[in-house]
């Protein structure tokens, strides 16, 4: 009896091997790699969502043990924030600071006329003579006047009292010119007066004097020069 192929249903000689055994062998092979490989793939894809899993939870981890505590803002809070945020977001012009000026008062700078040397010269050359001869005495004071000094209509400067002296100077020999500043019988201390050259024991002989030449009785009359105590009793007015 001979051989049949139960598969394919294929008569076959005595001892043969049917060629669709290879065939199934092939195939079968075929399938079972092919089902291995998409075991593996599965097997691989499954462990690889896993472990992208388990980094995804161990970040939130870590970002959630470190991110702070939550802010809970209640309606004050908000509105103070709001105000703090328009306070510094509102623009604010820059207003320099205030310069502060220093004015530095300086003492008014004196100018020495040359009228002023002058005088200054002519009553220095004068008090010698006048404290040898005229210490305690009476004299006729011929004139008194201080820069500004307002007499006849007119204000005297330095340039006008000179001018006054030299004429007296002239029409009366001898007369000399007094500093008061020099003499503590003069109430006032800063006034330039022509003394005539006469010493006289009273003050009625002095203004006797003044009589005689014709003076207004305010521009001559009887004083007496003291180097030491003070202005009373030294004046006698006619």
């Amino acid at each position: 009896m001979s051989a049949y192929c139960n598969d394919c249903h294929r008569p076959l000689a005595e001892g043969a091997v049917c060629p669709c055994a290879y065939t199934r062998s092939w195939y079968s092979g075929a399938a079972d790699r092919i089902e291995t490989g998409r075991t593996t793939r599965m097997v691989a894809l499954v462990a690889f969502g896993a472990a992208v899993l388990i980094a995804v939870a161990v970040l939130a981890v870590v970002t959630l043990k470190d991110s702070p505590p939550p802010v809970v803002v209640t309606g004050q809070d908000r509105v103070v924030a709001n105000a703090q945020a328009s306070t510094q977001t509102e623009y604010v012009p820059y207003v320099p600071p205030p310069v502060t000026v220093t004015t530095v008062q300086r003492p008014p700078t004196t100018v020495i006329s040359d009228a002023l040397r002058t005088l200054r010269s002519y009553a220095a050359g004068d008090l010698g003579t006048l404290r040898a001869t005229a210490n305690g005495h009476w004299v006729a004071q011929l004139s008194s006047k201080q820069p500004g000094t307002v007499a006849h209509g007119m204000r005297y400067d330095a340039d006008m009292i000179l001018s006054e002296h030299l004429t007296l100077r002239s029409r009366y020999p001898g007369a000399m010119l007094v500093w008061t500043g020099d003499w503590p019988s003069y109430k006032n201390p800063d006034y330039w007066a022509t003394v005539a050259s006469a010493v006289y024991a009273t003050p009625e002989a002095a203004n006797a004097w003044c009589d005689q030449q014709g003076f207004p009785k305010d521009d001559c009359y009887a004083k007496r020069l003291r180097t030491t105590g003070g202005p009373d009793g030294n004046t006698k007015l006619r």
